[in-house]
């Protein structure tokens, strides 16, 4: 379900918008990588919750066409 919401994000920001995440703490590492992975996220950071375990994920958009 992640990966759906920011597919639909990349066609309704434009390049620069930021996409902010809440995430499942099993979806940590996963989640940045499979971003990362699409071509349309630069930047993709995560970061941890105060109880220190990986919970939001933020990306920016890329600009221009996937590379």
């Amino acid at each position: 379900m992640p990966l759906a919401v920011a597919a639909r994000a990349a066609v309704l920001l434009r390049a620069g918008g930021v996409l902010v995440m809440e995430h499942a703490d099993s979806q940590g590492t996963a989640l940045p990588r499979a971003l990362r992975a699409t071509g349309e996220w630069i930047d993709v950071v995560d970061h941890v919750d105060l109880a220190n375990r990986p919970r939001t994920t933020v990306a920016v958009r890329r600009s221009g066409s996937p590379t």
